[in-house]
């Protein structure tokens, strides 16, 4: 009978996927510890040990050789290729749709621009420098 001695459900692999790893007694003097996708059984790495010491330095071993943190969501977003060209597309559009009379309109879209749009966070960041840029 399998009996889980450690376990993390939140490994986050490079590509962003979400693997469970866990350390498990398997028999007498038997251990393995695995890292797998939970929905589908796919094992991406493991090791087997004789003692729970040992396979407790291997779950450790295996969480810090493939979990990466997910990013703060306050993380700046640096747009590239298509993504950057869509802020330049959608900046362009909303200050054509904003902007209808220069003297007037462009101070209120200024003061969006500074008051609302900047204080959104990072991940508006592309869009706000797009959005000033065109000024």
């Amino acid at each position: 009978m399998t009996e889980s001695i450690k376990r993390d459900e939140a490994i986050r692999l490079n590509n962003g996927r979400i693997y469970t790893l866990d350390a498990a007694k398997i028999g007498t003097n038997e251990y393995e510890v695995m890292l797998f996708n939970p929905r589908t059984g796919e094992e991406i790495d493991s090791a087997k040990t004789s003692t729970e010491a040992d396979a407790i330095l291997q779950f450790d071993r295996l969480r810090r050789m493939y979990h990466r943190p997910a990013p703060a969501a306050d993380a700046p977003v640096v747009l590239k290729g298509r993504y950057k060209k869509l802020a330049e597309d959608l900046a362009a559009a909303l200050q054509g749709a904003v902007v209808k009379d220069e003297d007037k309109d462009t101070v209120a879209w200024k003061e969006y621009l500074q008051n609302i749009m900047k204080k959104r966070g990072s991940r508006w960041l592309g869009l706000y420098k797009e959005c000033t840029e065109l000024l």
